[in-house]
């Protein structure tokens, strides 16, 4: 398999891992499919990168998601803007939006946490996977062209020229 075919599946695998393992744990126990291990351990995969608290989840069956609305948003966003990317990604001309545009969409998910954390304000779940979706659809359009050009050697980023090592 050529490299832009191989970066096109683990790019996809990471995309769609990222919105339906945050949704295993909660179907898994929801249904009853049987001993608690395989839940437990996607659980554990999460809780260094949330905070796991079932009142700030979406619950399926009656059971919690592995992640909290805003980081499911997050995995949500990215899957979502992988999707869009491999759509555009032909008609950005640079192969990036402008890094202006990356600090505007994490900012309403910067200032809904931030509100919330400093008690002048109550988020509700849909409005943190909202913004989370948000901050999350932008990283694709950062993140893989800078994997592709890593991978390919193909210079796809605004302004950044690749150079062959003086090992080569």
């Amino acid at each position: 398999m050529e490299k832009r075919g191989l970066f096109a599946v683990i790019a996809w695998a990471a995309a769609l891992a990222g919105l339906l393992f945050p949704l295993v744990p909660a179907v898994w126990n929801g249904l009853g499919l049987g001993p608690d291990f395989l839940p437990a351990c996607v659980r554990f995969g999460y809780a260094n990168a949330c905070h796991q608290i079932p009142e700030r989840s979406f619950f399926l069956f009656g059971e919690p998601m592995a992640v909290c609305a805003r980081c499911y948003g997050i995995y949500a966003g990215y899957a979502a803007g992988t999707a869009a990317w491999f759509l555009l990604r032909k008609r950005l001309k640079s192969g990036t939006p402008k890094p202006a545009l990356f600090p505007v969409c994490l900012a309403p998910a910067a200032v809904d946490f931030m509100l919330s954390h400093l008690g002048l304000f109550e988020s509700s779940n849909g409005l943190r996977m909202l913004t989370g979706f948000a901050a999350g659809a932008a990283v694709p359009f950062y993140l893989l062209p800078a994997v592709l050009d890593l991978v390919t050697g193909v210079p796809h980023l605004r302004g950044v020229t690749c150079k062959k090592s003086p090992a080569n």
